[in-house]
C-alpha cells in the first residue's frame, strides 16, 4: 500500500477489529520486563497487508496503564542497523532506574536483553514490539513505552509494507528515533521520504477537517532524534570548524549547504516536509560500539563496561535525551492515556486497513466520543450497581440520609469519571452532563421507590401500633376496653403515646411519613371517637332506662305501699269497728246479763217478799242492801269487761302489729258505757 494511494477522505468509523485470515500474532505469556507484540502485519483476503492489534498488549493499555499517562517513544529505520540493541541500552536504563553516579558495574548488573538482537543478514522484529516501564514505581507517573519498529527496506517487503509501519510510528509515538548508519546522505533522506508523504497526508487531511465547520484538531508532533551509528568523520561545517550533531542536521535539511543547489525539487520537498513534521529536531552521533569484529556480531553480549567509552559517554547523553524530551502526548491538550492509546492504535489500525488516511481529528472526535459513551454507560451502570447493592436494601430512610448518601456515590462515580474521562474539556463537560441526567433519572426512581417503601412501612407501622387500640375499642368491658366513664380520655392518651412510638419508629421520607400518619389515623382517630361516643351515649340512654325504670318500680312500690297502708288501715279500722261491735255486743251482754239477773233478783226478791209477807222486815234496810248487791255485781262485770278488753289488746298485738287506736278504743268504750247506762 503506497503512501500516494491512500484516499483522501475519511468515513465515519465504527471500529471493528478483528484478525484477518493467515495474520496471526506472537501471543506469549507476558511478564513483566519482558516484551510483547503490539502489531502485527499478515497478508489479508483482498491480497493486501491488514494490520492486526496483539490482544495482550491492548488489554495492557487497558487493565494494567488505565488512565495513567504514557510516553511513547519509537525506534524506526532500516534493518539490521541496531534499532533491537539500541532500545535494550534505553529499556536497561528505564528498567534500573538509572541516576547520575551509578557505575557501570552497577549497569551491567541490570543489563538484559530486551529486544531480540540479531547477528545475521535476516531481520529479528517482526511488526511492532513494544517494553513498558513505570516511571520511578509512582502509581501516577507516566508508563514509559518503548516501540521496537520492523526494519525497513527489507527485501521480503514492499514499499507497502514500511509505510504502515513508519506511519502507526509517527501516529503513535511522542519520541520518534530514527536509526541509521554513517552520514546523512540523500539516500537517508528519501528513506524518510514515506514519513514526509505521510506527514502531509495528514497535515491535508487536517487542514480539510478545519475549513469544513469542524473543530480543528492539534495533536502534538513528536521529538525527531536522528541517530547515526559508526559515525567515524569528523563534525566540523564547511570552514572547518566544529559543529554539534544537530548542527548537522539542520545543516543537512536546509538549502544553505554547498550541495543545495544540485538537489532534485524531490529532494527539496522532501526536507521541506520533513522539516514542517518534526519541528523539535535533534541528532546523536555514536561510534562503533567495539572494534573487535567479533565482537561486534555478538554485541548484545558484551557487558556495558567493556564497550568503548566514547560509545558509553555518547549513550547516555543520548539517555538524557530521551528521557528528558519522551513526555506524554497530547492531543489538544489532553494527554494520551493507556486507554486512549489503546483507542487510538484500534481507530488508527481501522483507518489504515479501510484504506484511509489516518486523520488525527476524526479519529480523535471519533474516540471522543466513543470513549465518552463508554465511560458514561460503565459510570451510570456501576451507579446502578451500587445504588442497587448499598442502597436500596436501606431503604426506606429520610430523605435527608438518601441525598447524602446518593450524593456520596455520585462524588464516587464522579471520580472515577474523571479518572478515565478522556478528550477536551468542552466534550467531557457534555458526556458528564449526560452522566448527571443518567443519575438524576435514577435517583428519582430511587426516591420514588424509598416513598412507596416508606408509605408501606408506615403503614405496617401504624397496623402494628393501632391494634391494642383497636382490641380495646372492640372489647365491651371496663377490664379490657375503655372505660364508660373515661374512655375518651384514655383513647387521646394511647392516641398520643402511639403517635411518639410512631415517630421514633417511622421511616422514610418526613412528608410521606406525616402523611401516612394523618391519611391513615385520622379516620381510625374519628371512628374511635364516634364509637366511645356512642357507646357513651347508649350507655347514658341505658342508664335513663334503669333510672325511669327504677323511678317507676319505686313509684310502684310506693303506691302498693301506699295501697297497702291503705288495705291496713281500712283492716285495723275494720278491726276496731269489730272490737267495738264486740265489745259493745259484750257490754249489751253484760248488760242484758245484769238486768234479766237484776231482773231475776228483783223477781227473787219479790217472791222472796211475797214467801214472807208476814215478816216484818223494814223495807230501807231491805233496798240499801239491794243496791249494795247491784254495785258488787256491776264492779265484777265491769271487771270482766276490763279483763276482755285486755285480752282482745293483746291478741290484737300478737296478730296484727298494732292495737286499736285510743280514739276506736274510747269511742267504743264510750258506746258501751252507753248501752250500759
Amino acid at each position: 500500500m503506497d503512501i500516494d494511494s491512500l484516499s483522501s477522505h475519511s468515513s465515519d468509523i465504527t471500529l471493528v477489529i478483528d484478525q484477518p485470515p493467515g495474520a496471526s500474532c506472537s501471543q506469549p505469556v507476558w511478564r513483566k520486563g519482558e516484551p510483547m507484540q503490539l502489531l502485527s502485519l499478515a497478508q489479508g483476503e483482498g491480497g493486501g497487508e491488514r494490520v492486526t492489534v496483539c490482544p495482550e498488549a491492548r488489554d495492557y493499555f487497558l487493565r494494567s496503564v488505565g488512565n495513567r499517562p504514557v510516553a511513547v517513544a519509537v525506534v524506526c529505520g532500516l534493518y539490521r542497523t541496531g534499532k533491537s540493541y539500541l532500545l535494550n541500552l534505553l529499556s536497561n536504563n528505564m528498567a534500573s532506574g538509572e541516576e547520575d553516579g551509578d557505575t557501570a558495574t552497577d549497569r551491567d548488573q541490570h543489563q538484559h536483553a530486551a529486544f531480540t538482537v540479531g547477528s545475521t543478514v535476516n531481520a529479528c522484529t517482526s511488526g511492532i514490539w513494544m517494553w513498558a516501564s513505570s516511571s520511578g514505581g509512582s502509581d501516577n507517573g507516566p508508563v514509559y513505552i518503548l516501540l521496537d519498529c520492523e526494519g525497513s527496506g527489507n527485501v521480503e517487503h514492499d514499499r507497502d509494507h514500511d509505510s504502515i509501519l513508519f506511519a502507526l510510528g509517527t501516529l503513535l509515538s511522542g519520541y520518534f528515533i530514527y536509526n541509521s548508519k554513517g552520514v546523512i546522505d540523500e539516500g537517508a533522506i528519501q528513506t524518510l521520504s514515506v514519513v514526509t508523504s505521510l506527514a502531509q497526508h495528514i497535515q491535508n487531511a487536517q487542514h480539510q477537517e478545519g475549513s469544513d465547520g469542524s473543530p480543528s484538531v492539534v495533536a502534538t508532533a513528536p521529538h525527531f532524534l536522528w541517530v547515526l551509528r559508526d559515525f567515524v568523520l569528523a563534525l566540523e561545517d564547511q570552514n572547518g570548524r566544529p559543529i554539534s550533531a544537530q548542527e548537522y542536521l539542520e545543516i543537512a535539511l536546509s538549502d544553505k549547504s554547498s550541495v543545495a543547489a544540485y538537489r532534485s525539487q524531490e529532494s527539496r520537498d522532501c526536507r521541506e516536509k520533513l522539516c514542517n513534521l518534526f519541528t523539535h529536531r535533534d541528532c546523536i552521533a555514536l561510534v562503533t560500539p567495539v572494534i573487535d569484529e567479533e565482537k561486534l556480531q555478538a554485541l548484545d553480549t558484551v557487558p556495558y563496561h567493556h564497550l568503548r567509552g566514547e560509545f558509553r559517554d555518547q549513550i547516555e547523553l543520548m539517555k538524557r535525551k530521551v528521557f528528558r524530551d519522551c513526555a506524554p502526548k497530547t492531543i489538544n491538550g489532553v494527554p494520551v492515556t493507556g486507554v486512549t492509546f489503546a483507542r487510538l492504535l484500534d481507530q488508527y489500525v481501522h483507518s489504515i486497513n479501510s484504506k484511509e488516511v489516518p486523520r488525527v481529528g476524526s479519529v480523535w472526535q471519533a474516540l471522543q466520543a466513543q470513549e465518552g459513551e463508554r465511560v458514561v454507560g460503565e459510570c451510570s451502570e456501576e451507579y446502578r450497581a451500587v445504588v442497587r447493592n448499598r442502597v436500596e436494601p436501606l431503604l426506606p430512610v429520610s430523605e435527608v440520609d438518601l441525598a447524602a448518601e446518593l450524593k456520596a456515590l455520585r462524588q464516587e462515580v464522579y471520580a472515577k469519571f474523571k479518572r478515565e474521562s478522556l478528550g477536551e474539556r468542552k466534550i467531557i463537560s457534555q458526556y458528564r452532563e449526560q452522566l448527571k441526567d443518567l443519575m438524576d433519572d435514577l435517583d428519582n426512581k430511587v426516591t420514588e421507590r424509598n416513598e412507596v417503601m416508606g408509605r408501606e412501612s408506615c403503614v405496617r407501622l401504624l397496623k402494628r401500633l393501632w391494634q391494642p387500640i383497636a382490641e380495646r375499642l372492640d372489647a365491651y368491658d371496663d377490664t379490657e376496653g375503655y372505660s364508660l366513664d373515661d374512655g375518651i380520655s384514655e383513647f387521646t392518651r394511647d392516641l398520643s403515646e402511639l403517635r411518639e412510638s410512631y415517630q421514633k419508629e417511622a421511616r422514610g421520607p418526613t412528608a410521606v411519613v406525616m402523611e401516612t400518619y394523618s391519611k391513615w389515623i385520622t379516620p381510625k382517630q374519628e371512628q374511635g371517637l364516634v364509637k366511645l361516643t356512642r357507646r357513651q351515649q347508649e350507655a347514658a340512654a341505658q342508664r335513663a332506662v334503669m333510672m325511669e325504670r327504677e323511678r317507676a318500680m319505686e313509684e310502684e312500690r310506693q303506691r302498693a305501699e301506699r295501697e297497702l297502708e291503705e288495705r291496713r288501715a281500712r283492716e285495723q279500722q275494720e278491726r276496731e269497728v269489730k272490737y267495738s261491735i264486740s265489745e259493745a255486743v259484750a257490754h249489751r251482754s253484760v248488760q242484758e246479763y245484769r238486768i234479766e239477773r237484776t231482773e231475776k233478783m228483783r223477781l227473787e226478791v219479790k217472791e222472796l217478799a211475797d214467801n214472807i209477807d208476814g215478816i216484818d222486815t223494814p223495807s230501807l234496810v231491805e233496798e240499801e242492801e239491794t243496791d249494795e248487791s247491784q254495785r258488787r255485781m256491776t264492779d265484777d262485770i265491769q271487771a270482766e269487761i276490763t279483763e276482755l278488753r285486755t285480752a282482745l289488746d293483746d291478741r290484737d298485738r300478737k296478730g296484727r302489729g298494732r292495737r286499736p287506736t285510743s280514739s276506736s278504743t274510747a269511742a267504743a268504750a264510750a258506746c258501751c258505757r252507753c248501752t250500759i247506762m
